[in-house]
C-alpha cells in the first residue's frame, strides 16, 4: 500500500493517563511504608511471661542509700617476725582466742646466741677489769700513804735533830758543815715529800678517770646485752591484744625473715562494717549521719564513722560502726544490709526498683500503651534512689505501666510488641 502524501504519522505518548496514576500509586505506597517503618523503628517481640512491669505512683520518697557491708574488727593487729630465726614450737592455731602475752610460735636463732654469749663474756671480762683497777688503786693508794706516812716520820726525826744540831753549833760543839748537812737532808726529805703527795693526786685523778671509763663502759655493755637478751625474748612471738588470731599458716622448721608477716590478731569485742557506696552519693556521705544495718531479720542502729572520698571503679569506700550494741555472734566478713539516711522524705513521683536499671542507666524505659500489648521506649530523668524506688524528675507521669525487668535482649528497640 502507497501512502498518500496527505496522510501523517501519529506518535504514541509514554505518559499515558493510565501509566501515570499506576507510577503515583506505587510511589505513594512506596512513601507511606517507609514513612510506616520509621515511625515504628525497631521492634522486638516477646512472650508476656517473659516481662515484669510496674506502675508510676505518687509517693513519700525516703532519701536514703542501700548497699551490702562486711563487718570486720575496729582494732587488728598485724603480727610480724622482730628476728629471724627457724620455727621450733608453734602454741596456737588460727581461729584461736588468746590473751595478751600468750605465746604464738617460738623461733631458734644461732647467730643470735652465740652473740649473746660473746657479749656476756667480754661484759664479765670489763666487770674483771673494773675490779682489778679499782683493787690496784686501793693498793697504790695504800702504798703511796705508807710512803708519805714514812716520809712525814723521817722529816720530823729531822727536824728535831736539826734543832739539837743548831743548838750544839751555837755552843760551838758542832761542826758547821754538819748542821749544813742536816738542813740539806731535811730540805730533800721535805722535797720528796711534796713530789710524791702531788704524784698521789694525779695517780688518784687517773685511777678515777680509768674507773669513770670502765664503768660507761659496763654500762654500755650491759644495755647492749639487754637490747640482745630483748631480741632473744622476741625469738617467742606473743599476741600483742586480747583476741582472735587468724591467717596462720606456719610450719615447724619454717625459716622466717625478720619482718615477715605471720598472722593478724582481731579484736572480737569491737566490730565496725565496711562497704562501697555509688560515686554519685560522693558530696552526701558525711562522717556522722545515722543509719541501719540489718542482718538474720534484726536491725540494728548505727552511723557513718568514716567515708574516704577515694573513688575507684565507680565507688568510695565507707566506714559504719554501732551505735548501741555490737550484734551478738558477729563475725568478720558476715555481710550486712546497710541504709544510711542522707535527708528527710518528701512527695515525688516513684518508679519501683528493677533489672532495666543496669541496661538503661535510668536514661530510657519501655512504657506500655493504652492497649496493654505495646511497649514503647520513651527518655526519662531520675533522681535520687533508694532501696525501693527511683525518684523520677521527668519522662513519666502517675499511673503509667513501665516494663521494669531486664532489657538485655532489646535495650536498642524503639517498642516491644508483647504476645500472649
Amino acid at each position: 500500500m502507497i501512502d498518500s502524501p496527505m496522510d501523517k504519522r501519529i506518535e504514541r505518548r509514554f505518559w499515558t493517563k493510565g501509566r501515570f496514576l499506576s507510577v503515583t500509586s506505587i510511589t505513594v505506597f512506596v512513601l507511606f511504608s517507609i514513612f510506616a517503618l520509621t515511625r515504628n523503628g525497631k521492634t522486638y517481640r516477646i512472650d508476656r511471661r517473659m516481662i515484669q512491669t510496674d506502675s508510676v505512683r505518687r509517693g513519700n520518697f525516703h532519701n536514703y542509700i542501700s548497699f551490702t557491708a562486711l563487718a570486720l574488727p575496729e582494732q587488728k593487729v598485724f603480727i610480724e617476725a622482730e628476728e629471724g630465726g627457724r620455727i621450733t614450737e608453734i602454741f596456737a592455731n588460727s581461729g584461736d582466742y588468746l590473751k595478751a602475752g600468750e605465746p604464738v610460735l617460738s623461733l631458734s636463732n644461732v647467730d643470735l646466741n652465740l652473740t649473746v654469749m660473746s657479749r656476756e663474756a667480754s661484759l664479765s671480762e670489763q666487770v674483771n677489769n673494773l675490779r682489778n683497777t679499782r683493787l690496784l688503786m686501793e693498793q697504790n693508794s695504800l702504798d703511796i700513804k705508807t710512803r708519805i706516812a714514812d716520809l712525814e716520820h723521817s722529816i720530823f726525826v729531822k727536824e728535831r735533830q736539826l734543832e739539837r744540831h743548831q743548838l750544839l753549833e751555837q755552843k760551838g760543839h758542832l761542826a758547821k758543815n754538819t748542821l749544813e748537812e742536816s738542813e740539806e737532808e731535811l730540805a730533800w726529805l721535805k722535797n720528796k715529800l711534796d713530789l710524791l703527795e702531788r704524784s698521789s693526786v694525779k695517780d688518784s685523778i687517773y685511777r678515777a678517770t680509768q674507773i669513770d671509763q670502765l664503768e660507761g663502759s659496763i654500762v654500755r655493755m650491759r644495755q647492749n646485752l639487754d637490747l640482745l637478751r630483748t631480741k632473744l625474748d622476741n625469738l617467742t612471738i606473743k599476741a600483742p591484744i586480747d583476741g582472735q588470731i587468724t591467717g596462720l599458716s606456719c610450719e615447724i622448721g619454717q625459716t622466717m625473715a625478720k619482718g615477715q608477716p605471720i598472722a593478724q590478731i582481731n579484736d572480737t569485742t569491737s566490730y565496725m562494717l565496711r562497704g562501697t557506696v555509688d560515686e554519685r552519693y560522693v558530696t552526701q556521705v558525711t562522717e556522722g549521719l545515722s543509719a541501719k544495718a540489718a542482718n538474720d531479720g534484726k536491725t540494728y542502729s548505727a552511723r557513718v564513722k568514716k567515708a574516704l572520698p577515694d573513688v575507684s571503679g565507680g565507688t568510695f569506700p565507707v566506714e559504719i560502726s554501732f551505735t548501741d550494741t555490737i550484734p551478738a555472734g558477729i563475725a568478720s566478713g558476715q555481710s550486712y544490709r546497710v541504709d544510711i539516711k542522707l535527708g528527710e522524705s518528701r512527695e515525688a513521683l516513684l518508679l519501683p526498683r528493677g533489672s532495666f536499671f543496669s541496661h538503661s542507666g535510668g536514661k530510657f524505659v519501655f512504657v506500655m500503651d493504652e492497649s496493654g500489648n505495646t511497649a514503647w521506649r520513651r527518655d526519662i530523668e531520675i533522681g535520687l534512689q533508694n532501696r525501693e524506688f527511683y525518684e523520677v524528675l521527668s519522662g513519666l507521669q502517675e499511673g503509667e505501666i513501665v516494663v521494669t525487668s531486664s532489657y538485655a535482649k532489646y535495650k536498642d528497640m524503639d517498642r516491644i510488641v508483647i504476645k500472649g
